[in-house]
C-alpha cells in the first residue's frame, strides 16, 4: 500500500489483507468484505445526506447499494498529510455496466424501478433540492444562443465551427420545442409534488454508476449528485444514454420501460415531462458547451467525433422524437 493510502486507512478499525490500486482507487480486501478507498473533495453534511439517501433506498433489503463506513472519529470524511479528503465505502466485485448489452439495459432498468420505489420520505433541505429541468433547459437553450451569436462574428472559421454555425439554429428551434411541450404540460405539480414528498434521485444512473454481479444484481454507486426532486430525471439519463448507444432503437426504449414499469408505475404527469426531456437535443448541446469553454485555437478530435455522431443518428432521433406521443402505451 502507498503511504498516502496508508495515512488514511490507519485512521480507520478496518483490518486489510490484501491491496490494489485501479482507475485512482485503492481497493481494500478486509474480513468484512472488498473497500474502496477513493480521494474526493467532499463536505461531510453532504456524504451524511448520501448516506440517508443510501439508508432509505437499500431498506428493503433488495438493492446493493455502496455505503460509506465511519473512522474513528465517527466520521465519513477523512483528511490525508496534506489536507486532501477521502472516503472508504464498501464495494462489490462486478464488471462495469454495459448499455450496449441488452440483458445489462434491462436490469440497470429494473433496478432504478426498485430504487424509485424505495425513494421517498427523504428529509427535505434546500440545498440538496434538484434545480427544475425546464430552467436548466432554458439555460442550456440561452448558451446556444450565445454561441451562435458568438460564431456569427467571429471572423476565421474552421471546419467544424462552420458546420456548427450551419446547425445551430435548427438545433436552438429543437430546444425551443421541448421546452414549449415542457412548459405546456404539468411540470410544475410533478416537480413540487416530488418536493413535498421527499423523492429522491440517483442523479447520474448510468452505466459508471453500476456493475453487474456475477449472480445478475446490480450495484448501485457514486451518489455525489443525489438530490430531491423528479425521478423522471434518472429515468430520462438512463434511457437517453441507452438510445444514444443503440441508435434510438423504439424497441429498446420500450423493453427498458416496461422493466422499470414492473418495479414502478410511471404517473401520467411524469410521463409528460419525460417526454419533453428525451425531445431536447442534449447530446448537440454538449457538442457545443465543450466547444464553447475550451481553448478555440486547438478542436478535439472527441468534439468533432461526438459531432459526426449527432449526425449520423439524427435521421433515427426524428423517428423516436415522431413517435414518442405513443411510446409510452
Amino acid at each position: 500500500m502507498d503511504d498516502k493510502s496508508a495515512v488514511v486507512v490507519a485512521q480507520y478499525d478496518i483490518e486489510v489483507t490484501g491491496y490494489s490500486r485501479q482507475k485512482g482507487a485503492g481497493f481494500l480486501q478486509t474480513p468484512d468484505g472488498l473497500m474502496l478507498l477513493r480521494q474526493r473533495d467532499a463536505k461531510e453534511g453532504r456524504v451524511c445526506f448520501e448516506e440517508e439517501v443510501k439508508e432509505i433506498g437499500g431498506a428493503a433489503g433488495d438493492l446493493l447499494l455502496d455505503r460509506c463506513i465511519r473512522n474513528r472519529e465517527g466520521n465519513f470524511v477523512t483528511e490525508g498529510d496534506y489536507g486532501e479528503t477521502f472516503l472508504i465505502r464498501r464495494w462489490c466485485v462486478g464488471e462495469e455496466l454495459e448499455l450496449y448489452d441488452e440483458r445489462h439495459r434491462l436490469l440497470a432498468a429494473e433496478a432504478l424501478g426498485r430504487f424509485h420505489s424505495h425513494m421517498r420520505g427523504l428529509p427535505v433541505r434546500e440545498e440538496y433540492v434538484r434545480e427544475d429541468f425546464g430552467t436548466v433547459c432554458a439555460r442550456h437553450m440561452r448558451e446556444m444562443r450565445r454561441l451562435s451569436n458568438y460564431l456569427y462574428k467571429r471572423k476565421q472559421k474552421n471546419a467544424f465551427e462552420q458546420k456548427l454555425q450551419e446547425l445551430l439554429p435548427e438545433y436552438i428551434a429543437r430546444a425551443e420545442k421541448a421546452l414549449r411541450v415542457f412548459s405546456e404540460g404539468p411540470w410544475r405539480t410533478v416537480y413540487e409534488k416530488s418536493i413535498s414528498e421527499g423523492l429522491g434521485v440517483h442523479g447520474a444512473f448510468g452505466n459508471h454508476a453500476l456493475l453487474v454481479t456475477a449472480d445478475g444484481n446490480v450495484f448501485i454507486s457514486d451518489f455525489e449528485k443525489a438530490g430531491i426532486g423528479p425521478q423522471p430525471e434518472d429515468l430520462y439519463y438512463l434511457l437517453r444514454k441507452s438510445m444514444e448507444k443503440t441508435d434510438w432503437d423504439t424497441g429498446v426504449f420500450r423493453e427498458m420501460l416496461a422493466c422499470y414499469r414492473k418495479e414502478r408505475e410511471i404517473p401520467a404527469g411524469e410521463v409528460q415531462t419525460l417526454q419533453s426531456m428525451l425531445l431536447f437535443p442534449e447530446k448537440f448541446y454538449r457538442v457545443c458547451n465543450r466547444y464553447y469553454n475550451a481553448r478555440k485555437a486547438w478542436i478535439p478530435a472527441r468534439n468533432a467525433k461526438k459531432l459526426l455522431d449527432v449526425l449520423e443518428q439524427q435521421e433515427k432521433k426524428n423517428e423516436f422524437d415522431e413517435k414518442i406521443g405513443c411510446l409510452f402505451s
